[in-house]
């Protein structure tokens, strides 16, 4: 069984049609996605009905946690959120339809599943902090993963790929598809497959033209969302 493991794709349309490209030539259906749908690109009702083709099973990340609580609250994001990632979650709110909000409205913090008599972890920060934890490459506390009694655990948010065995446990991060961080122009993905545990990380070229173009007509303020693309 083969599933591709995504996160991080922060309204990317253009990033995450070029990971589900892949995705469909290996024949995957199965989609665990780790968290952060939504903040600094807008085209969130784009990337949901990218994956309406797959089986997809979802946790809530940082961003999707404010996107949360501004659909609970009937407000927009504060002036702090806008000045650190812009102003595309606000957009993307205001084109908002049935299929998007219910996909954000049904992320829980954490899940853990049975896949192919393997037992998995997904979150998107840590499994000690869900939603701001970070599991960077040179991770100190590697043992930590040992005792939570799973074979794998599929996290995020950090925007860094990550694969280590920690005694019998694989931790394993995809990176991010919508910005990664350690290489720009790039969409960041893996496939898993079970029960072996096999992991092929993914680095997918493609064109940010469009979100480019559209981060310098709304968030001419914000350099860093053109820069972390074309760095």
């Amino acid at each position: 069984m083969k599933v591709g493991i995504i996160s991080d794709v922060h309204g990317n349309h253009m990033a995450l049609a070029v990971v589900l490209t892949e995705f469909r030539r290996q024949r995957i259906t199965d989609v665990l996605f780790l968290g952060d749908m939504v903040g600094y690109y807008p085209f969130v009702k784009e990337c949901i009905a990218l994956l309406s083709d797959f089986q997809v099973i979802s946790v809530r990340g940082n961003h999707d946690q404010v996107g949360l609580e501004c659909l609970t609250s009937g407000m927009r994001t504060d002036e702090a959120y806008r000045r650190a990632c812009g102003s595309s979650l606000d957009r993307a709110l205001d084109k908002l339809d049935t299929p998007t909000e219910a996909f954000l409205r049904a992320m829980p913090l954490q899940q853990q599943l049975n896949l192919a008599g393997r037992t998995a972890l997904l979150c998107h920060g840590s499994p000690w902090d869900a939603l701001e934890g970070r599991v960077y490459p040179d991770f100190q506390g590697w043992n930590r993963f040992t005792s939570l009694g799973v074979d794998t655990v599929l996290l995020g948010h950090t925007h860094y790929p990550v694969r280590q065995e920690c005694g019998s446990v694989l931790v394993l991060n995809p990176g991010s598809v919508g910005q990664p961080r350690q290489r720009s122009g790039v969409a960041c993905a893996a496939v898993l497959e079970l029960p072996a545990l096999s992991v092929s990380l993914l680095q997918l070229s493609y064109d940010p033209a469009c979100l480019i173009d559209d981060a310098r007509k709304h968030d001419l303020g914000l350099p860093y969302l053109v820069d972390v693309l074309r760095r």
